[in-house]
């Protein structure tokens, strides 16, 4: 939906993929029926679900309703979210909200193997994917913001 893209510029598709982020982990989906739609087109939606793929056992269709899916999100005692090239800079206005109530583990490959999958994909021609300089500085940036989020936030 955001494109194959490192989010770390303060531009319009990081802000919107932070305030998806936000609406996701507040389970706010009516406000997100159209990214409901496209998920529902990828073979993931129902296969890494289990909770919503059993609910829409018995009628598949109604797992295309945001209004449906954001009450079975309310409804989980847990909730995950994998983010991938989100910099940790944009965590910040996320923790600082107090509606919201999450933790963060933040796993970091191997830049040289990062580069070496990328190679084989032909999603990835940007700079900020395959340049070896782009995507260290963007790592660099990362761990730069880790101590002082750990400070700030020790118990997230």
């Amino acid at each position: 939906m955001h494109g194959v893209r490192v989010l770390s510029a303060n531009d319009t598709k990081t802000r919107s993929a932070v305030e998806y982020l936000k609406d996701l982990l507040l389970c706010r989906l009516r406000r997100r029926r159209e990214e409901v739609g496209y998920l529902t087109s990828k073979a993931f939606y129902m296969k890494e679900n289990a909770l919503l793929k059993q609910r829409c056992r018995s009628n598949r269709r109604t797992c295309f309703n945001a209004s449906f899916v954001e009450g079975v999100c309310r409804g989980a005692d847990l909730h995950l979210a994998k983010v991938l090239r989100l910099s940790l800079r944009w965590l910040r206005p996320l923790l600082e909200d107090d509606d919201l109530d999450f933790q963060v583990i933040y796993l970091v490959r191997d830049p040289r193997a990062v580069l070496s999958s990328r190679t084989k994909v032909p999603w990835c021609r940007s700079p900020s994917c395959r340049n070896p300089k782009v995507v260290c500085s963007l790592l660099t940036e990362d761990l730069t913001e880790v101590p002082a989020l750990l400070k700030a936030y020790p118990q997230r």
